[in-house]
């Protein structure tokens, strides 16, 4: 009826290899001293050969300690000298922080709550690796290249565009130098 080893698949004791030792109508007790009510065995460890056990032995240490290769979404240019861009870079005083908005699927409440209670994981860092997993850097760089150029517009021509259609001073404006300003834009 049960086998001489079972590892675990859920649970703290996750990719632990157990010895069968004895079971009684409630309990199944292994050669280490655990043991699991019997009727959940299915659900919390599966059947192994000695020989072949399933690798479930990443830890969350294991995964802070693995290096994350960064990858850049703005390819950096050798660009020529350009002195409006030095005098931009070297005039920018003032803070301005940007919050960028977008769409994804994610699931609904009943189910986030469901797969939160019914797992012992975090469901909040694998929800956001889903999101991530499904963004794509090219339109998503170019969805924020827009949304800046729209709340430059704004924050220096109270959004209408200079005769050039380029951003233009505003000298109606109350900023200081130094000043910290919290824009959002939105899509």
């Amino acid at each position: 009826m049960y086998s001489d080893k079972y590892q675990w698949i859920k649970g703290d004791k996750v990719g632990s290899v157990e010895s069968y030792s004895s079971h009684d109508n409630e309990w199944v007790y292994f050669a280490s001293g655990s043991r699991i009510n019997a009727s959940l065995i299915s659900e919390y460890m599966m059947q192994v050969s000695s020989d072949t056990p399933l690798d479930l032995s990443i830890t969350k240490q294991d995964i802070r300690s693995t290096p994350k290769q960064s990858t850049s979404i703005v390819s950096k240019k050798q660009d020529e000298f350009n002195p409006v861009k030095s005098l931009l870079k070297q005039a920018a005083k003032t803070k301005h922080h940007f919050t960028y908005t977008f769409d994804a699927d994610i699931p609904k409440q009943q189910v986030y709550n469901l797969i939160q209670d019914s797992f012992e994981t975090k469901i909040d860092d694998l929800l956001v690796d889903m999101v991530m997993s499904t963004l794509n850097k090219n339109e998503l760089y170019d969805s924020v290249k827009i949304q800046l150029k729209e709340q430059i517009l704004k924050i220096y021509n109270n959004g209408k565009q200079s005769e050039s259609g380029e951003p233009g001073s505003n000298e109606n404006t109350s900023e200081g130098l130094g000043e910290q300003k919290t824009t959002e834009v939105l899509p």
